[in-house]
Parts: structure tokens; C-alpha cells; sequence
């Protein structure tokens, strides 16, 4: 038996950070970055891209209900051994 129905949930990115990147807030993805984790935010570093999905390197993680966060790595790929690698990249810049 159910014993609740979750709402809502959330994918939360990767940010990627290269040295061809724009630094901080001269970057879309550093504005990315600071509206969504301003805590995490440094502006002398080089924001590249959002990443989307389950690459190892950067998995997304999923948000359930505002209390409960999990990544979609590593017992994500242990359980998804044969398929594909997701990844959806916004690159702006």
C-alpha cells in the first residue's frame, strides 16, 4: 500500500566548469549557478556548462518532495548497466 503521492520532483543539474568558460556572472552559467546555489557560487571561476542527465562525471540528482535528495549515481548506473548514458548539456556562451 501507497502511503503518500509525491508532489513534486526536481531534477537538479551538474555545473561544469572549463577554461574556455566566461568567469562568474559574465557567464549564462554562473548566472545558472548563482540563482540556483548562490552558496556555491565563486566569481573567478570559469562557468562552461549545465549538464542534464546520468554521466558519471556529473550526475543530475533528483529533488523528491524538498526532503529528500538522491543522486543518480552510482547505484543509478549499477542498476542501468547495459543502457545508454543520458546527457542533455545547455551550452551558452
Amino acid at each position: 500500500m501507497i502511503k503518500s503521492i509525491i508532489n513534486m520532483i526536481s531534477l537538479i543539474p551538474s555545473f561544469q566548469t572549463y577554461h574556455w568558460g566566461k568567469t562568474g556572472e559574465e557567464s549564462y552559467v554562473g548566472r545558472i549557478v548563482k540563482s540556483w546555489s548562490p552558496d556555491s557560487f565563486k566569481q573567478e571561476e570559469h562557468y562552461a556548462e549545465v549538464w542534464l542527465g546520468t554521466h558519471s562525471s556529473g550526475p543530475s540528482k533528483l529533488h523528491i518532495l524538498k526532503s529528500n535528495s538522491s543522486s543518480l549515481s552510482p547505484e543509478f548506473f549499477n542498476s542501468h548497466k547495459n543502457q545508454d548514458v543520458l546527457l542533455s548539456e545547455v551550452l551558452k556562451d
